[in-house]
Formats: C-alpha cells, structure tokens, sequence
C-alpha cells in the first residue's frame, strides 16, 4: 500500500507541473516525427489505416496523414487527406 499523499504532490498536480504548451512548430516538428516513425513501424503504407476520434483525433490524424504523403512524394496543395500513388 502507498503512502497517503499531500494534496499538491498528488500525480495529477505533479502532471500538471510538467505540462507544457507547444506552439506550431514545435506541433508540425511532432506531426512530421510520428508520420516519419509510423512509416518506419509499419514499413511503408501498403496497409495502413489512420483513425481519428472525434473532434481532436480527426484534426491529428489528417495531419499525420498529409505529412505521411509529403515524406512519400504524394502530396499536393489539392490533396484532401486521402492520396494514391501518382
């Protein structure tokens, strides 16, 4: 059994002290680092499928979808988050 905790050093205060705030590029520089290890994971995207749950999940995996299609060449300024090889 644990010790009881005092109320500020319980783990959720302790997250919270920790947290911290990304701004855009620091968001688009995580983005492009996960696409690059899913792309790595899953050797290639023969077979790969992202889902985003909504509303917030849905935002981050076009995201990870766009720059999975701009680090394989299939990306255009059209591109909707769907791509094909050209």
């Amino acid at each position: 059994m644990y010790p009881p905790m005092a109320h500020d050093a319980s783990p959720l205060n302790a997250a919270k002290a920790k947290a911290k705030l990304l701004d855009a590029d620091a968001i688009r520089r995580a983005v492009v680092r996960i696409a690059h290890e899913i792309i790595e994971c899953n050797k290639g995207t023969e077979r790969l499928a992202l889902v985003g749950v909504r509303t917030r999940g849905a935002v981050l995996a076009q995201r990870l979808a766009k720059a999975i299609a701009c680090r394989l060449g299939r990306w255009t300024s059209r591109s909707t988050g769907t791509t094909s090889r050209a």
